[in-house]
């Protein structure tokens, strides 16, 4: 299990962004702006975004290559027609597909454009809610704790303020990935206990596989293998229900981190097979390289 920490660069959830950002931001419809929504730019927008979102769910590498420039376009068109909010939405998604790419430069610029367009506005803590959870995965990726965690806990205010139960749920999930990071692994089970109990309350399925991957990980660091592999299991039933093609492989390494340790090579072996054939169907690289060194 010394390889453990190596096999998941990031908490689940980083990689199950693919949620319609619907949940993420205030809805930007309201009956006296039926008209300005209707209007060509703003369908041409829609269609942009709409089909980056496309891409960016199908969750490979090129997928994710090929979402940027419209969601690019879409932010494009919005700045010019003066819908703030939705700019800033299309920004986000931006950083977001950034980040899956391992950009992280390029993601924490995009991520800080979108907050600092919802401050400005003023009136979307949703919006800057997310940017600041964004913001916090770059600097949990990119090895600076401290900062990551100062991001996530401003994030969880705003969306506890604002009842965004989802977006709790996954915040606290990153939480508790950063408080497994340093060590403090019953904090850790704290947050992600809590995320998971929110997410079963909304009966979201990622935010579920999400929390149930993350206590798998700490316990699997604690050496409870069994109790590890039965929550990396309980994972995994949900993260291949809705077709995630970097969360599911990513457990089924793990898995085999967990019977490698315990001197089981066949087992070992059977799940890094599995998890390198969903890596190579979805292009994801780092995670080839990962799988095959072990």
């Amino acid at each position: 299990l010394t390889n453990l920490a190596p096999a998941l660069k990031k908490p689940v959830f980083l990689r199950a962004m693919s949620l319609s950002s619907v949940l993420l931001f205030s809805s930007t419809a309201s009956l006296n702006q039926a008209s300005f929504l209707q209007s060509p730019d703003n369908q041409l927008a829609e269609t942009g975004f709409n089909q980056g979102e496309e891409l960016f769910k199908q969750g490979t590498t090129e997928s994710f290559r090929n979402a940027i420039p419209k969601y690019q376009e879409a932010a494009q068109i919005w700045r010019g027609i003066n819908n703030r909010r939705r700019e800033a939405e299309a920004l986000s998604r931006v950083a977001a597909a950034y980040y899956n790419l391992d950009e992280y430069s390029k993601a924490l610029e995009y991520y800080t454009a979108s907050l600092n367009l919802c401050r400005a506005m003023g009136d979307n803590s949703s919006g800057e809610a997310h940017a600041l959870n964004g913001i916090g995965n770059v600097f949990w990726a990119t090895g600076d704790p401290p900062r990551a965690l100062e991001n996530y806990n401003r994030a969880l205010e705003l969306r506890r303020a604002a009842k965004q139960p989802l977006g709790e749920a996954y915040t606290l999930v990153n939480i508790g990935s950063i408080y497994w990071t340093i060590g403090e692994s019953e904090r850790a089970l704290e947050y992600h206990r809590n995320a998971l109990s929110i997410a079963q309350d909304i009966n979201d399925t990622r935010a579920q596989a999400s929390a149930l991957y993350n206590i798998g990980l700490v316990y699997a660091a604690r050496f409870e293998s069994e109790k590890a592999c039965q929550y990396y299991n309980e994972s995994i039933s949900l993260q291949g229900a809705n077709n995630d093609l970097r969360s599911e492989p990513a457990t089924l390494n793990n898995i085999g981190l967990v019977y490698a340790g315990l001197g089981d090579e066949e087992k070992a072996l059977n799940y890094y097979e599995q998890a390198l054939s969903l890596r190579r169907k979805g292009q994801f690289r780092p995670g080839i390289a990962i799988t095959l060194r072990n």
